[in-house]
């Protein structure tokens, strides 16, 4: 896989000797953490961070710019950000490597929808059509046969509409491993449809998400501060008036670096919306500094992630999708017992 920021190689499209494939009883399954999200056309979603984060202006307070993780010179923690251009060039690599059956070649847009879509701000989505001679069922066949390099699949299904012509077949595929600064979640999505005058049509969706860049301001050097403050209340499911809330103040610098460690190796959020569960506890990290460092305050924000607050400005949101990887750091620290988490 490429480095962070490096160019992904540019992979020719790979051809199989076909050989006839006969279609067995196929269960279906639906595309693992996609959302069904109706996506035509080839155009590319998304927005766009370019190679520079936006500037940081303080309130009263000096804040550092945001920096650049992958530096050498930026004496921060955690993982790096990436951008749509590197999300871009690596959905033109998944493309590259699909492999396609014998016959089948490129075409111009048709009015074929995608089967799913990842539903993200920061997905970008390259599409490109072909068509082949062979017939729907062969053609599925083939996919499922044949699983591009250094992927998984990791679903297929099929699907209906109005008339016998908008029944689809879909086949879908994910790295096993994303490059930095690019969210686990990718997919090379291909659908297809029976052409109404033979054959049949394919159409092949990658996409990636890329992680924002995080300020440096919002990186937690343990040293830079005295105590922190722990108050979580835990929800009762049964009678939400007799909700728990437990408090405690630590001056351990072993506490916050543990606290730090989880904090400054998240990446920003990506702009997922994951399902929330019912009940979450609600937290507050208040951490006190020492003198002439500013104060910060972690929160949670619904079900994405973690909120940190310095100096009473709000930084980007840390991907930790209801808080899992630093609600159990805090429920031991309070000597909460694991069923309310």
């Amino acid at each position: 896989m490429a480095a962070p920021h490096g160019s992904l190689p540019a992979a020719r499209v790979r051809r199989a000797a076909h050989a006839p494939w006969t279609r067995g009883l196929l269960r279906t399954a639906g595309l693992a953490g996609v959302v069904a999200v109706a996506a035509a056309g080839c155009a590319t979603t998304g927005t766009d961070a370019g190679a520079k984060p936006p500037a940081v202006r303080g309130t009263g307070v000096a804040m550092a710019a945001p920096v650049r993780t992958g530096s050498r010179s930026a004496a921060v923690l955690g993982p790096p950000g990436g951008s749509s251009a590197l999300a871009r060039r690596l959905d033109r690599s998944m493309l590259g490597r699909l492999v396609l059956p014998t016959g089948a070649r490129p075409t111009g847009r048709r009015s074929l929808q995608a089967a799913d879509s990842i539903g993200s701000v920061n997905a970008v989505v390259v599409t490109r059509f072909y068509w082949t001679p062979m017939s729907e069922l062969t053609v599925d066949a083939f996919f499922l046969a044949h699983q591009p390099a250094g992927m998984v699949r990791n679903g297929y299904g099929t699907g209906s509409g109005p008339s016998p012509q908008d029944f689809v077949q879909s086949v879908g595929y994910a790295l096993r491993t994303a490059p930095a600064g690019i969210e686990s979640q990718n997919q090379l999505l291909v659908t297809m449809r029976a052409d109404p005058h033979g054959g049949t049509v394919i159409r092949a969706d990658a996409t990636a998400i890329w992680y924002p860049w995080r300020t440096a301001a919002e990186y937690l050097h343990p040293s830079a501060y005295r105590s922190v403050t722990v108050t979580v209340t835990f929800p009762n499911t049964t009678n939400p008036s007799k909700s728990i809330t437990r408090r405690r103040t630590s001056t351990s610098m072993s506490v916050i670096a543990r606290l730090a460690a989880v904090l400054n190796g998240l990446h920003a959020a990506a702009g997922f919306m994951p399902l929330c569960p019912a009940f979450l506890p609600q937290y507050r990290l208040s951490f006190t500094p020492v003198p002439g460092r500013p104060p910060m305050v972690v929160t949670p924000v619904g079900c994405t992630g973690d909120l940190v607050t310095v100096a009473g400005r709000k930084q980007p949101v840390l991907s930790d999708p209801s808080s899992m990887k630093l609600f159990p750091v805090i429920a031991s620290l309070l000597g909460v017992r694991k069923s309310y988490w």
